[in-house]
């Protein structure tokens, strides 16, 4: 037992001897990721902005950003939380979030005034290029027996 808690304490100060140096080999800033205008369901046409903790490569890629994000449209809102890393030289990235999602309005394929929680998976081919895939629950009381109790969602277009 005593040599388990040696190991962990040695593990423990070798990574804060080493969390600065990382640290400073990766310039880090707290911004705007991204902006987009898309279409898609349950939101329709919608608006969104992610706002997040950007870390740059110091070797021209795999730039990462850690984030929260807001989209409003036509069939609801949803607010997330995840993370995004470019894949290409064209500016291009992969990610996911997870989230809630409010629907009002005229949402599509789903019911208005409900809310969801789930997770969704998005690429961007090129910088202004982009789509994302998920799958939400619904939430509530009124979520066991009732129609349209899970909700996949897409979206495509510019931006996020």
């Amino acid at each position: 037992m005593r040599g388990v808690r040696a190991g962990m304490l040695l593990v423990a100060v070798s990574i804060a001897s080493l969390a600065p140096t990382m640290l400073a080999a990766q310039p880090v800033s707290w911004r705007r990721c991204v902006v987009g205008l898309n279409y898609g369901a349950p939101l329709k046409l919608a608006v969104s902005a992610a706002y997040g903790r950007v870390t740059e490569s110091q070797e021209g890629g795999n730039d990462a950003c850690n984030y929260v994000s807001a989209r409003l449209g036509v069939g609801g809102a949803r607010m997330s939380l995840g993370s995004t890393r470019t894949i290409n030289a064209l500016g291009g990235a992969a990610g996911v979030s997870v989230g809630v999602l409010r629907t009002f309005g005229s949402p599509l394929h789903a019911q208005r005034w409900r809310n969801y929680a789930g997770a969704s998976v998005l690429l961007m081919p090129a910088l202004v290029l982009g789509g994302e895939l998920g799958y939400y629950v619904r939430l509530g009381t009124d979520a066991n027996g009732a129609p349209a109790r899970r909700v996949f969602t897409w979206s495509a277009g510019f931006g996020f």
